[in-house]
């Protein structure tokens, strides 16, 4: 819509105007032959053009590598981590920067730049994850749709939260609350339960509002019931399942029901809902995938949420058990109620997430796989 009806183009000096000084906000451009990447820091901007050949085939790589924790799996990831970070960074930042915004394109999308590494400098171990220079020791990372969307939205976001602090959602699938979707059995989660309770808890000792629904109270109409727009963060643990090529049947899987809905939230409905939340954390599966449009990033379940009205976005790229997402989630929103709430929220989440994830990676569940499928988007 805005590509064809609002042809304002920002400008590098409107970015810089509301970019920060420890901020650098890195836009790319996939072309046929060279991948341009736009820099623009407080006081500078510079144009970087790297090589398209052989990019697809090497974050095909690190993505699949990513996700297994054989031998040739993790000297995979290191072989295609080091060659990403030259291929997509750029080659001079000021020492000041401890933030980048990242605005991928095409097949960047699916690229946790958390887990680059800045230097070949691995132990002879190659399970000791914990001493390896992944690009998140050095900077916090958020991601973004559009340096014109991260530019307007900056003054939007002023908007009153409602009065709630918190509304956790777990179904659970415990029992025989095992929906059926699309010919699937949905599989246990029960560890979403208590995530979501532990961070409930953590709420109410911090004297904030909350509200729950676990296990089979945990339904689309339940959900659909409330007034979204009194809820200051959403957080839902489920399933969610991704159709890259067709992502109107990508869904997110509540308790079992028979009426008045079946218990699949699909993306059309979720850009029908109404949301008013500084964030929405979807911790289910693959929630950051869906079909990646040139130029328009990917179109799934975390676009319909932005339109639905959510001014940041933390999303999965790729399945991870309930029990190490609990141990992030749980982390993210201790840290998170411990952050300076002078800053902007999108800052105080950015430095949140990029603790939890440093404690993941020093402690036994380091392996990448555990910590960098989670990003956030912020507007």
């Amino acid at each position: 819509y805005e590509v064809k009806y609002n042809p304002s183009i920002v400008r590098v000096k409107q970015i810089q105007s509301i970019l920060k000084p420890n901020q650098a906000l890195i836009s790319y451009f996939y072309g046929y032959d060279n991948l341009y990447i736009y820099t623009i820091t407080k006081d500078s901007s510079y144009i970087g053009i790297s090589t398209t050949n052989g990019l697809a085939d090497t974050i095909k790589l690190f993505y699949k590598s990513l996700q297994s924790n054989s031998d040739q799996a993790i000297r995979t990831l290191q072989k295609t981590a080091l060659s990403l970070y030259t291929y997509t960074m750029p080659s001079f930042l000021p020492d000041n920067v401890q933030e980048l915004i990242i605005i991928p394109d095409d097949l960047l999308n699916i690229v946790p730049f958390e887990a680059l590494l800045l230097n070949d400098n691995v132990p002879e171990d190659l399970r000791d994850f914990s001493k390896y220079p992944f690009l998140i020791k050095n900077f916090s990372v958020s991601y973004s749709y559009s340096s014109y969307l991260f530019y307007s939205t900056h003054f939007d976001n002023t908007t009153q939260l409602g009065p709630i602090d918190y509304l956790g959602i777990a179904p659970g699938f415990t029992g025989n609350n095992t929906p059926v979707f699309l010919g699937t059995r949905i599989s246990p989660i029960p560890g979403t339960i208590e995530e979501v309770k532990t961070i409930a808890e953590q709420f109410a000792q911090h004297s904030m509002t909350y509200k729950i629904l676990l296990d089979t109270n945990a339904t689309e109409a339940a959900f659909k019931s409330l007034n979204l727009n009194n809820y200051k963060i959403l957080h839902i643990a489920t399933h969610g399942f991704i159709f890259s090529q067709q992502p109107e049947l990508s869904a997110l899987i509540f308790s079992k029901e028979s009426s008045p809905d079946d218990g699949f939230l699909y993306v059309n409905e979720i850009y029908n809902l109404s949301i008013n939340s500084s964030l929405v954390t979807l911790s289910a599966c693959e929630t950051g995938l869906g079909k990646i449009s040139k130029g328009e990033g990917v179109l799934g379940i975390s676009r319909a949420f932005i339109y639905a009205g959510a001014q940041n976005l933390i999303i999965s790229l790729w399945k991870v058990a309930d029990k190490p997402t609990k141990e992030l989630m749980t982390e993210f929103y201790f840290n998170l109620l411990n952050e300076n709430p002078q800053i902007s929220a999108r800052t105080r989440y950015n430095n949140a997430l990029q603790k939890a994830k440093l404690k993941m990676i020093n402690s036994n569940l380091n392996h990448p796989y555990y910590w960098a499928s989670f990003i956030l988007i912020g507007l």
